[in-house]
């Protein structure tokens, strides 16, 4: 009976481990990736700066965009976090299918991204559903109406993709498990044996 206890425990604490490792994503220290930054309208294909910036994040202003759009651009990098500056001369942004900057990390030793959350902002009608993100690209879309005049900005930070430690560990609390059940019905089919 005490063994079963402790089987159980045993178990519990094994898939614990197991998925302990990819639970959380953390915040990623973008120091010294490497990468480009532009402005892009009326989608994400059309770069409308008509230059695209290479950047080593952590090396001060990472981009300076002057007026596309009316807009004036900026990107600056800090560990985790990218702070997105606007400062429109005109009015508002028009109505279209992405108008915005697209930060792409390059570097071949990037991570991959996992997440990316908006930290703040001070941009009216600005949320999280305009930030999108795949494995290496953020893109920031401000289409439709924004008030981006006196110096607005959107900060986010970047999260981690798992290391590769939190694999090992969740395949060795799988390994545990399995050895664990494998034990209990050896036992089972034991005892049933010499009954």
């Amino acid at each position: 009976m005490h063994f079963k206890k402790l089987a159980l425990i045993a178990i519990d604490a094994s898939f614990m481990t197991a998925f302990a490792g990819v639970a959380v994503a953390a915040p990623l220290d973008l120091t010294g990736q490497t990468g480009t930054f532009g402005i892009y309208y009326p989608n994400t294909s059309t770069l409308q700066s008509g230059v695209l910036i290479n950047f080593t994040a952590g090396a001060g202003q990472e981009g300076y965009v002057q007026l596309v759009g009316n807009i004036d651009w900026t990107l600056d990098i800090s560990g985790s976090t990218l702070t997105f500056g606007f400062n429109d001369h005109g009015c508002c942004t028009s109505p279209t299918t992405f108008s915005g900057p697209i930060v792409t990390f390059t570097g071949g030793s990037f991570p991959g991204l996992t997440g990316v959350t908006l930290l703040s902002t001070d941009i009216a009608g600005f949320n999280a559903s305009r930030i999108t993100f795949n494995n290496n690209t953020i893109f920031v879309n401000i289409q439709g109406g924004l008030d981006l005049q006196n110096n607005r900005s959107v900060v986010l930070e970047a999260m981690a993709a798992p290391e590769p430690d939190s694999y090992q560990t969740m395949l060795v609390g799988l390994g545990l498990a399995a050895c664990v059940i494998w034990v209990m019905r050896s036992r089972r089919l034991m005892a049933s044996v010499t009954r």
